[in-house]
C-alpha cells in the first residue's frame, strides 16, 4: 500500500472536561497545566488505536507527536496494539495553539521529557517551549504544521521507489484543522495520502 499519513487528534483531556463544566477559565486553570487525559480520553484513545490497527495494521514506520502530556498519552494507547517500526519523535511544530495564556498547552521542559521517555527522539526539541505573548494566529498554526508535513514527506516518500507504510502523527484540534481544514472529535483519526498531503 502506497505510504499514507495518518492524523490523530489527542482523546479527552481535563481540560477538555472543565471546559464543559465552567468555559473559557478551563484553559488557564492551574489544575489543568499540561492537561492530562481523562478516564474517558485514555477509552477513546484505545478503541481509536483498535479501530486503526484493523484498517491499517501494523505497518507504521514512524510517530510524529506533540509533546503536551494528552498527545503523548494518546499517542501510547493508541500504538498499544500496532508495531511500530521506526521511531517515535515528539516536535514542537504539532503543539496546540501558542500563547493566550493556556497553560493547557505549557509542555514540559525537555529534560522532563527525556527523563520520562529516554526512547523517544527529541533531538530537535529545545529545553524550553516556545512561548508567545499574545495568541497565536491560524496563519501561523497552519505554516508550521505544513513545513513540518513537508519535512515527513523528504524523510519517508521517494518518488521514484515503492514507498509503502503509514506515518502517525499525533496533534490537537487547531493545528490539524489549520494544515487539513478538517475538525476532528477527541480521538478521532484522518488518513491522507501523498497526493492528499502535496496538494494542501
Amino acid at each position: 500500500m502506497p505510504l499514507q499519513f495518518v492524523f490523530v487528534r489527542h482523546g479527552q483531556a481535563m481540560h477538555n472536561k472543565n471546559f464543559s463544566e465552567v468555559g473559557e477559565s478551563a484553559f488557564t486553570d492551574p489544575r489543568n497545566k499540561d492537561a492530562e487525559l481523562t478516564e474517558l480520553g485514555h477509552q477513546q484513545t484505545l478503541a481509536t488505536g483498535t479501530l486503526l490497527q484493523s484498517k491499517i495494521g501494523s505497518n507504521v514506520i514512524a510517530v510524529w507527536c506533540s509533546p503536551l502530556t494528552r498527545c503523548i498519552e494518546t499517542m501510547q494507547n493508541v500504538i498499544r496494539p500496532m508495531t511500530v517500526k521506526g521511531d517515535i519523535h515528539l516536535h514542537d511544530s504539532l503543539i496546540e495553539c501558542l500563547g493566550g495564556n493556556h497553560v493547557c498547552n505549557d509542555r514540559q521542559i525537555h529534560t522532563t521529557l527525556s527523563a520520562k521517555y529516554p526512547d523517544y527522539k527529541m533531538n530537535t526539541l529545545p529545553e524550553y517551549p516556545p512561548h508567545w505573548r499574545s495568541r497565536e494566529n491560524r496563519q501561523s498554526m497552519r505554516q508550521r504544521m505544513w513545513m513540518l508535513t513537508r519535512l515527513l514527506l523528504d524523510i519517508y516518500y521517494d518518488s521514484d521507489e515503492e514507498s509503502d507504510g503509514f506515518v502517525l502523527i499525533v496533534s490537537h484540534h487547531d493545528a490539524i484543522e489549520a494544515l487539513t481544514g478538517k475538525s476532528l472529535n477527541n480521538a478521532e483519526a484522518l488518513i491522507y495520502s501523498v497526493s492528499d498531503l502535496i496538494n494542501i
